[in-house]
């Protein structure tokens, strides 16, 4: 209580950081025992991640002059965490204070690029101030959801026993097309040139429809139809 009430001195009395501050302790309700604050629960979990033998190598880890094979540009940026095991490798954490990206928009539909950067910029060693390797070892990543109390998840991405290093490959040359897409001025109007195909949420409901190489025909106009029916 004592550590929060320091962070939180420069905007002591303002109604949305009373609240904040609630989050974070756990709310007195008059009744009954306080429910947990979202401060306790995250570090409750944090314990349990450290007891499996991870250990925090940085925070907010820069990185710049990434370019992968066939990139027309080069990406810079900052990694929220890293966390290293001795038998497991590097994982990469991003906090989230919303809902995270689902999972096969990173893994499959290759639509949210920033935790495969981050391991990009991993595997290709430019973060020098990374005491532990990655060669030999593995890679992963995940989010830190901290939305509430309830919500405290860290959650890495994949199933058991799933590898980084094909979809990585995969991302790499996906970055690439879209760079020369980007640098050819050349946009064409079909949804995701670069990622999976499939029918997305996005497209069911976009203004132009009718201009997109998909039309409202093929999957698409399957899905009108049926509504129309309904």
């Amino acid at each position: 209580m004592t550590c929060v009430d320091e962070a939180l001195e420069d905007v002591r009395g303002k109604p949305e950081w009373d609240i904040e501050r609630r989050l974070w302790l756990g709310e007195e309700s008059g009744v009954g025992k306080k429910p947990p604050g979202l401060l306790s629960v995250w570090l409750e979990a944090e314990m349990e991640h450290l007891s499996e033998g991870w250990k925090i190598l940085q925070e907010e880890m820069r990185f710049q002059k990434l370019k992968g094979k066939d990139w027309p540009f080069e990406v810079r940026g900052r990694m929220d965490r890293v966390d290293a095991h001795d038998t497991k490798g590097l994982i990469v954490w991003d906090y989230k204070t919303g809902n995270p990206p689902r999972t096969k928009e990173v893994l499959e539909q290759f639509k949210e690029a920033q935790l495969p950067l981050y391991l990009l910029a991993l595997r290709k060693g430019i973060l020098s101030s990374a005491a532990l390797s990655a060669e030999g070892k593995g890679l992963s990543a995940g989010y830190i959801r901290l939305k509430s109390a309830g919500k405290i998840r860290m959650t890495p991405l994949g199933a058991k026993g799933f590898s980084w290093e094909g979809c990585l490959d995969r991302w790499e040359r996906t970055i690439a097309t879209l760079g020369n897409l980007l640098r050819g001025n050349d946009f064409p109007a079909k949804p995701y040139p670069v990622s999976a195909p499939g029918v997305e949420a996005d497209c069911l409901s976009c203004v132009f429809v009718t201009l997109c190489e998909k039309g409202v025909t093929g999957e698409w106009g399957a899905r009108e139809e049926e509504e129309d029916e309904e």
